[in-house]
């Protein structure tokens, strides 16, 4: 049979009731799933690498909260360079740039 079959009216009522409360539970399912897992910090990895001259060299790794400013990345990335014997204590570096999720340390 093609097409619609005809329903009475009490039956017609019965599945409109039945279909708004399906509806009406998946939406609820929803709503509680999103909120069973655990709650994650956005967070953001960087790539260190120290460049002298043409010659580039990748240090490491950081991990920053997306809240923190780029200064505050930055020094991350200063320290991290330091605690790997790239860049002496006392010794400055020429310059930070940070593209993407690439910092660039210029010794």
């Amino acid at each position: 049979d093609k097409g619609f079959s005809i329903v009475d009216d009490a039956s017609a009522r019965e599945l409109n009731k039945w279909l708004r409360e399906s509806v009406e539970d998946a939406k609820g399912a929803k709503k509680t799933g999103k909120n069973l897992g655990p709650k994650t910090t956005a967070e953001k990895k960087f790539i260190v690498n120290v460049v002298r001259g043409m010659n580039s060299k990748v240090v490491g790794q950081i991990t920053v909260t997306t809240k923190e400013g780029e200064k505050e990345i930055k020094d991350a990335a200063l320290e991290l360079v330091r605690k790997e014997g790239e860049l002496k204590a006392g010794q400055d570096h020429k310059g930070i740039t940070i593209s993407k999720n690439i910092i660039n340390i210029k010794a």
